[in-house]
């Protein structure tokens, strides 16, 4: 079934298409979440598409789109000078494992979308990727390689943050209740480190992409310390932690993906996440010079325990 504006459920105060100045795909996600109240603090209009019929503020006009489905824009409605696309949807609950392809197919069709509206600026998250052992990584980091390389027919930013850290994340809730146990846990042995982001800070740096100008360019995002996974999760979890030898895990991987169960799958894919977390202290080779390294600096981080 097409997807058009027409089937916009919800609306703000006296949004209409001509005074849209932000599109926001994924918008029920941890950072879209935290943009959306940014924006509407600037009271800057906006369009969300979002699988869930969420709440909205005044400033938002809500689509239920997801990702996957055909999606047709009424061009001649968008009348602002320049309209910013910030495309954070990602099928994490793809229960074809990845075989059906869905995060590329529907970001080929939304972005497909979007880039025929006149003063487009598309800005895509991507992850930290190592292409060196590509092979080797997680669907979901394949997955976003791949339509880094569908943006290249576009003139778009793209995005490549280190770990976003949120207090309302699932990551942080799991973390949570790990550390309520009290008890160690075991970790791969992981020689690249992390660099940990605040979500206030990394949305502060989006708002600089609200630009009247067109906008394109590669960069890589870190925080300001680098830290091994496990004392990462001593000090901003309070969870202690035993590496051990990393062939262990990827035998646990591969026994994981053996099963038919779509929850353990979803665990070894989070399991190999970490094991191919990419080198941030390395700045791109001049064979990769075009992606610029930001560095965010930030007196609110959360703290360690």
């Amino acid at each position: 079934m097409l997807c058009s504006l027409f089937d916009c459920t919800q609306k703000g105060d006296d949004i209409t298409m001509k005074n849209i100045e932000v599109i926001i795909s994924g918008g029920s996600g941890v950072i879209a979440k935290k943009l959306r109240e940014n924006l509407h603090r600037l009271n800057i209009k906006s369009l969300v598409l979002s699988r869930k019929d969420i709440p909205i503020f005044k400033n938002e006009l809500l689509l239920i789109y997801e990702l996957g489905e055909p999606l047709s824009f009424d061009l001649y409605n968008f009348r602002y000078e320049r309209v910013n696309f910030f495309h954070l949807a990602h099928d994490f609950d793809d229960k074809t494992r990845g075989k059906a392809n869905i995060n590329y197919r529907g970001s080929e069709i939304i972005i497909s979308a979007v880039s025929k509206i006149q003063n487009i600026n598309i800005i895509y998250f991507s992850t930290p990727i190592d292409k060196t052992y590509l092979k080797y990584s997680s669907i979901y980091q394949n997955q976003k390689f791949i339509c880094e390389k569908l943006l290249t027919k576009y003139s778009a930013v793209i995005l490549r943050p280190s770990l976003i850290i949120s207090n309302i994340s699932y990551n942080n809730s799991f973390f949570k209740k790990v550390s309520a146990t009290s008890l160690p846990i075991l970790i791969p042995v992981i020689k690249n480190k992390i660099s940990p982001i605040q979500i206030d800070t990394f949305v502060e740096y989006l708002l600089n992409f609200l630009s009247d100008e067109k906008l394109q360019g590669k960069f890589i995002i870190k925080g300001d310390v680098l830290l091994s996974f496990k004392a990462y999760l001593k000090y901003y979890h309070n969870i202690n932690a035993f590496e051990f030898p990393t062939f262990v895990f990827r035998l646990l991987i591969f026994l994981l993906k053996l099963t038919n169960i779509i929850y353990l799958w979803r665990l070894s894919e989070k399991i190999l996440g970490i094991i191919n977390v990419p080198c941030l202290e390395k700045i791109p080779t001049s064979k990769d010079n075009e992606w610029k390294v930001v560095t965010l600096f930030s007196n609110n981080q959360l703290k360690p325990k």
